[in-house]
């Protein structure tokens, strides 16, 4: 369910950054799954939290996300 993409964030200072191919996890404490040089996004003591917020969303918006994927692998796979 989770696609590829890049972002370009931009800090309060005014750097950028971009972020792509990069998982959203849980951990005992920041950093603590040793992905944090990968461009994780670590979660850590907020990630029950997270992810109730998250499948409540996708319950609500499940039809919808699962159209958009289908027109995405069709679209994909026209030219196969």
């Amino acid at each position: 369910m989770f696609l590829c993409q890049t972002k370009t964030l931009t800090d309060s200072e005014g750097q950028t950054i971009t972020r792509k191919n990069f998982f959203i996890h849980g951990g005992a404490e920041a950093g603590s799954a040793n992905y944090i040089n990968f461009g994780c996004i670590d979660l850590w003591k907020d990630n029950e939290e997270f992810f109730k917020i998250f499948l409540a969303y996708v319950e609500k918006y499940r039809d919808r996300i699962l159209n958009h994927q289908r027109q995405k692998f069709l679209l994909q796979n026209l030219f196969d």
